[in-house]
């Protein structure tokens, strides 16, 4: 009578490894997949926030750009108000310009103006605002 050991018996352990090494690789590729999804994700988020963000300084070059020429712009004695009456579009965003005079003379008016960027996005739209200072008049123009 012969004794059969076990642990001495090789036969399908080849197989065993070889299931082990592909349970191993295929962790390694789906950690791979879900970091790529993630990272396009981000990259895709990224790009929205400096489209939008992009949208509110073009905004306020906008406004500074052409708010000296609106001589009833300037003359207006209303306190605050929306610049454009409708947003306006720019390179598949769109900008909403608000401001609020915050005094001055006759010689210059100081503004604030507050610019916000919308550029359209899935789930949420990325919305950004940009706030800023202008004086307009005077001996210097610009932002503050």
């Amino acid at each position: 009578m012969r004794k059969q050991v076990l642990l001495r018996d090789q036969h399908g352990v080849v197989l065993v490894v070889a299931l082990v090494m592909l349970l191993v690789l295929t962790l390694i590729g789906i950690s791979g997949i879900t970091t790529s999804v993630f990272e396009n994700t981000m990259a895709g988020n990224e790009r929205l926030y400096n489209l939008a963000f992009y949208a509110a300084d073009g905004g306020l070059e906008d406004f500074q750009a052409t708010a000296p020429t609106n001589f009833a712009f300037l003359a207006d004695p209303a306190p605050s108000g929306v610049y454009f009456a409708a947003p306006k579009s720019v390179g598949g965003a769109t900008y909403q310009v608000t401001w609020r005079r915050l005094g001055g003379g006759t010689a210059s008016q100081l503004y604030q103006v507050t610019s916000t960027g919308t550029a359209p996005g899935f789930p949420l739209p990325a919305r950004v605002s940009v706030e800023a200072i202008v004086e307009f008049g005077g001996s210097t123009q610009g932002y503050d």
